[in-house]
């Protein structure tokens, strides 16, 4: 009895892992499409996110969603910025030789990521790109940092205003 009973266990921590070994996160690109997706894959353009189910991606081989935010300096002072959402890249690929055979097998490097945001600071690159991870589902919805300010300082500026005219 007791080992059927470990190996009940032993199988209820494999399927846990499983379970675990993935998240469901947001997907979208400059241009609408990925040039590495399948064909058949929808366009999902950032420019129209709204976080409906169009925009959700199992992500099997990640535990992370990022966002990429970046920035590119135009001519004339103007600068031209860019969102990417996606599954983070944890997927590590690698040939085994089983069963008297090579094959293909992966796995998920869980430890590449922290949860939260980093700049990329290499300062010869032309743009400037903001890095946000983050291991909950549907976590990478958020509207850019400098997006996020302006809408607390305006809400902060307007209840100035309606205070000063109490």
């Amino acid at each position: 009895m007791s080992v059927i009973h470990n190996l009940g266990f032993l199988c209820l921590i494999v399927f846990a892992n499983e379970a675990r070994a993935h998240v469901t996160c947001y997907a979208c690109t400059m241009s609408g499409s990925d040039p590495y997706a399948p064909p058949d894959t929808p366009k999902r353009p950032c420019a129209q996110f709204d976080g409906s189910a169009r925009f959700q991606v199992d992500c099997p081989y990640s535990t992370f969603c990022m966002k990429k935010t970046f920035q590119m300096q135009l001519g004339g002072g103007r600068k031209a910025t860019g969102i990417v959402r996606d599954c983070a890249p944890q997927k590590h690929s690698y040939q085994a030789y089983e069963n008297q055979k090579w094959g293909e097998k992966h796995e998920v490097i869980e430890s590449i990521y922290t949860a939260g945001c980093n700049d990329d600071t290499n300062f010869l690159k032309t743009s400037e790109a903001q890095y946000c991870y983050c291991s909950s589902n549907l976590c990478n919805s958020a509207p850019s940092s400098g997006a996020a300010l302006k809408l607390v300082f305006s809400l902060l500026g307007l209840f100035v205003v309606l205070q000063s005219r109490l």
